[in-house]
Formats: structure tokens, C-alpha cells, sequence
């Protein structure tokens, strides 16, 4: 491999993009910046790092690959780790957001709450109000659609659901879609014992524009799957005191 020495104020030019990045993170931490500069003063693989916001999100070889990343198992190397699974999850457009609870009552009592639109503004998060658009909603089959309107600030948006697979009463998958983001829901159903039942919920990002890019970039895949788990709690709570 060959050797060579970075041209003078590189590596300021790294630490200026790395530390910003890091910031987003709550990190205030100098010692990448630090760590850079030391590294100018030596010799360096020649190797053709493109340091972006993107090499933040895919670690890469050498010596150069180390500026970013924080003592194993430090804080912030914690920090650095949530923020990189968030960044990738941005970066390639999906997020995915998986809970599994244990609700105390029968399969077909837990199933008929979660899906009873009348319930939504209960435990969902910004939860306005649902329209039909195609098929009845008290006899749903696969392709159904219907709008779903929830609070944005001091507006609205709305998103077109449609059922994708429907098993009652252990499966339901739903596409999600706006201008802003598209999304699967995935509720399994489970009867683990008598009176119990497992309650899988899952939500995936499958597309994301621009300003839930840069949305999400200011807001860790830990936090959003922590407010994921709250709702799913929510629900639970409502069922078994039905």
C-alpha cells in the first residue's frame, strides 16, 4: 500500500466535518479534533476517503477510519453508535421499529381493540381522525383503503392506509404511504395461554423524503423506538382494564 503524508489543513478540514457531526449527538467531545491533527503529522496509507457525513455512516479502513470513533464503550462511544444506526437507517431510507408485549386477556378481545379505529385516538400518537375510501370498515378485506389524518404542529396530515394481508385474528400488515414517508405495519397476534395473548407490533420505514431525513437525523433511533414502546404500552394498559 503505498505512503504518504496528508496535504497541510486536512486534517482540520476532517475534525471541522467530524465534530459537527458528532454534536448532533449532544457529544461536545475535542478530542477527535485533536486526534486529527496528530494524525497529520505522519505518514498515512493512501487511501481515498471521502469524509462526508457519509463516511460517518459507513466506517472505512485505516488509521483515518479512527477519527470518528470514541473509546469502545465510553459514553460517547454509546452516543456515536445510536447516532450511526440512525444515520445509516436515514441514509438508506428505512427505519425499523419492533415491540412485543404480553397483554392479559384472549386473542380475540386484543385483536378487535387494536383494530377498532374508534379506539386510535386512544394510544396513537397524533391520532385526528380516519375516513374510508374503499371497502367497509366493519368487515375489512385485503385492499381496502382509508385515510388517516394525525396533528402536525398547528396543522394536519393525512396518510392513505391500505391492508396488505389479513389474517384474523393473528395478522394484520398495512402500506402506509404520504409525501413524506411510506411505512408497513405489521400486528401479529399470538394465544399464548388462557386469558394471554403476544402482541408483535411492528413499523418499518420503508421511504423517507427529505424533511423526514433530516427530521430523523436530529432524533435517535432509540428515542423513536422508546416512543414506539409507549404507545404499544398504552395500548396494553386500555385492554386489559376493558
Amino acid at each position: 500500500m503505498a505512503v504518504g503524508r496528508r496535504k497541510p489543513g486536512a486534517a482540520d478540514s476532517l475534525a471541522e466535518q467530524i465534530v459537527p457531526a458528532l454534536a448532533v449527538a449532544g457529544d461536545t467531545d475535542q478530542r477527535p479534533l485533536q486526534l486529527a491533527r496528530d494524525l497529520s503529522s505522519r505518514p498515512q496509507p493512501a487511501i481515498n476517503v471521502p469524509f462526508d457525513l457519509r463516511s460517518t455512516m459507513t466506517p472505512t479502513s485505516g488509521d483515518a477510519a479512527l477519527v470518528a470513533r470514541p473509546s469502545f464503550g465510553s459514553v460517547t462511544h454509546q452516543r456515536y453508535r445510536s447516532r450511526l444506526r440512525t444515520r445509516r437507517s436515514v441514509y438508506f431510507g428505512c427505519m425499523r421499529l419492533d415491540y412485543e408485549v404480553v397483554i392479559n386477556k384472549p386473542i380475540e378481545d386484543v385483536w378487535d381493540y387494536t383494530n377498532d379505529r374508534d379506539n386510535l385516538e386512544l394510544w396513537l400518537n397524533d391520532f385526528v381522525r380516519y375516513e374510508q375510501v374503499t371497502g367497509d370498515s366493519a368487515a375489512p378485506k385485503v385492499g381496502d383503503t382509508c385515510n388517516m389524518t394525525y396533528s402536525q404542529g398547528k396543522g394536519e396530515f393525512t396518510m392513505l392506509e391500505e391492508i396488505v394481508d389479513l389474517e384474523k385474528p393473528r395478522r394484520l400488515k398495512m402500506f402506509m404511504s404520504c409525501n413524506m414517508f411510506d411505512m408497513e405495519i405489521v400486528n401479529t397476534f399470538e394465544a399464548i395461554d388462557e386469558g394471554k395473548t403476544r402482541l408483535f407490533a411492528g413499523a418499518n420505514f420503508v421511504r423517507l423524503g427529505l424533511m423526514m431525513k433530516v427530521v430523523f437525523l436530529f432524533s435517535s433511533e432509540k428515542k423513536q423506538l422508546a416512543e414506539h414502546k409507549r404507545q404499544i404500552d398504552k395500548l396494553k394498559e386500555l385492554i386489559e382494564a376493558s
